[in-house]
């Protein structure tokens, strides 16, 4: 791979990106791979989640987003 950090920490979350954390999150990923994916820390991840008041238990094992 190039040189320098390809890491997007500090930048704002686009919308593609929420749905990418969401989706990753349905799909069983950890935070650590989720961060990998988004190209961010595993902290920007777990800020991020607690923004839209996600977390992994808000998911079903068959990877659905758990309502009311």
């Amino acid at each position: 791979m190039g040189g320098g950090s390809t890491l997007r920490t500090g930048e704002p979350w686009s919308d593609m990106d929420d749905r990418d954390l969401k989706a990753e999150l349905a799909a069983g990923r950890s935070v650590s791979e989720v961060a990998a994916f988004l190209c961010r820390t595993a902290d920007d991840v777990k800020q991020r989640m607690a923004q839209l008041g996600l977390s992994v238990r808000f998911f079903t094992r068959s990877g659905e987003l758990k309502t009311g």
